[in-house]
């Protein structure tokens, strides 16, 4: 009985392996280096015109579009909370609004609002087709 036990943990182990390298190789981005690179969560408008000129070259934007992707949540919205929270201070997010109505300025004409959002998007999708 114990043997079968060992038999099946040893089985179950090799499962979780290959689904862990399956994920290693689906992610491959590591969250302290990119993390570092970006120094989130942007605090100033300096912080937003260096995330800013980094994505204009097209590695930096797929580094972060799949760095992101490892947030997730529970529904889109969730993940673009995780998101938001993690990239941006509070007292800095609060300079913005979608469209920039009032005295804010639009966070929508962004390069890394429409990273957030195809993010968001792509792991809408990841969910429905579970």
């Amino acid at each position: 009985m114990i043997l079968r036990a060992l038999e099946e943990i040893k089985a179950q182990v090799r499962q979780n392996t290959l689904l862990l390298q399956a994920l290693a190789k689906k992610q491959p981005v590591q969250r302290g280096a990119l993390s570092d690179e970006y120094n989130f969560p942007m605090k100033n408008e300096e912080d937003l015109k260096r995330v800013e000129d980094m994505l204009r070259e097209k590695e930096q934007e797929k580094a972060l579009t799949s760095y992101l992707s490892t947030f997730g949540g529970s529904s889109t919205g969730d993940t673009i909370r995780r998101i938001m929270r993690y990239i941006i201070s509070n007292q800095f997010a609060a300079q913005f609004n979608w469209l920039g109505r009032g005295n804010k300025r639009a966070f929508a004409a962004l390069k890394l609002a429409s990273i957030i959002r195809d993010q968001s998007s792509s792991s809408e999708l990841d969910s429905d087709s579970e």
